[in-house]
């Protein structure tokens, strides 16, 4: 079956230059408050987290910055100029700026005049929820190409006193650009949300850091992006053995472990880049997306899987063909 929708026409990540690794991260915290954790060191943190890097950005290096670099990497996949572009849509919590929007600081630097511009914040979930949105756009015919971006900065935000979750996280952008497609396979979005979880993942008003209870939010992620994968599949008709390849939100490897081992689908077929970028929040899902496509990973009419979860709680699923 096709039908009139979106395909994506192009994909691009960039990361901040400074790589840091497990000992660096480690040598940084040493002396500093902190709640203590015993046995806390780089192969600690490798086998909590499966991380053993990820990029810190400098203060030259913003969220948009970062969003614009991702960004032409995938209008030059796309073979697109940003003059065509009808909107952008940029996923973010850490925008550079509460107002204006991280987008419209993107639409200026790509000179995108064609394009509406606006943020979109559903933290980690963030980007699979813009992709949704564009999607509706595309497919209703109010637009032609649109560039999805998922973008943060997350530890500009990160409490580093808090041993057991500062570890986890890392900077990035990657985008994507989605064109309007006849005669393509359907793609089906899943979104979701429970505000009664709100506390586990936050930032509390007044605060300059994440408060996060990390052992809840491993087992509610694990527990959603399972249940939302197999109803989306149910929905579609579908099983894991109709997926080539899942591209999940990567807040911690030990969580896509489990996934993978309660939907009995095998970890090669993940595509992922915790292990070298930590965790992204709304960049994780585009930027594996895009390494994996780079690489030869994923090629074209692969069928995806996206399962994705974030503070809100917010979460989702996606089945689309590359």
């Amino acid at each position: 079956m096709t039908v009139a929708g979106s395909r994506i026409a192009g994909t691009g990540s960039a990361f901040p230059k400074r790589v840091v690794t497990n000992a660096e991260l480690c040598r940084e915290l040493e002396g500093k408050p902190g709640e203590s954790v015993e046995g806390f060191s780089p192969e600690w943190i490798r086998q909590v987290t499966g991380i053993e890097t990820r990029h810190f950005s400098g203060s030259d290096e913003t969220t948009s910055e970062l969003a614009t670099a991702a960004a032409r990497r995938a209008l030059e996949a796309a073979s697109l100029d940003a003059s065509a572009l009808d909107g952008i849509l940029v996923a973010t919590c850490t925008p550079d700026t509460p107002m204006p929007a991280a987008a419209a600081l993107v639409q200026a630097k790509l000179g995108a005049r064609n394009a509406f511009a606006y943020d979109l914040n559903a933290a980690c979930s963030g980007f699979h929820h813009a992709w949704a949105t564009a999607h509706a756009f595309l497919a209703s015919g109010q637009a032609n190409h649109l560039l999805v971006v998922g973008a943060d900065v997350l530890t500009k935000i990160t409490d580093y006193t808090d041993r057991k979750s500062c570890i986890l996280f890392g900077d990035g952008a990657g985008a994507m650009v989605l064109s309007r497609a006849e005669n393509v396979p359907p793609s089906r979005f899943r979104l979701t949300a429970d505000g009664e979880g709100a506390e586990m993942l936050r930032i509390p008003a007044g605060a300059s850091g994440m408060a996060m209870k990390g052992h809840e939010i491993f087992k509610a992620s694990v527990r959603t992006m399972v249940d939302l994968s197999e109803k989306i599949l149910a929905d579609a008709g579908l099983t894991t053995a109709d997926i080539h390849h899942v591209v999940p939100h990567q807040a911690n490897l030990r969580i896509l472990e489990r996934v993978a081992k309660q939907m009995k689908i095998p970890l090669d077929r993940f595509a992922m880049n915790i292990t070298t970028r930590g965790n992204t929040s709304g960049a994780t899902v585009p930027t594996a997306l895009d390494e994996a496509v780079r690489s030869g990973k994923i090629k074209r009419g692969d069928r995806l899987l996206v399962p994705v979860f974030g503070a809100g709680l917010t979460a989702g699923a996606a089945i689309v063909t590359y």
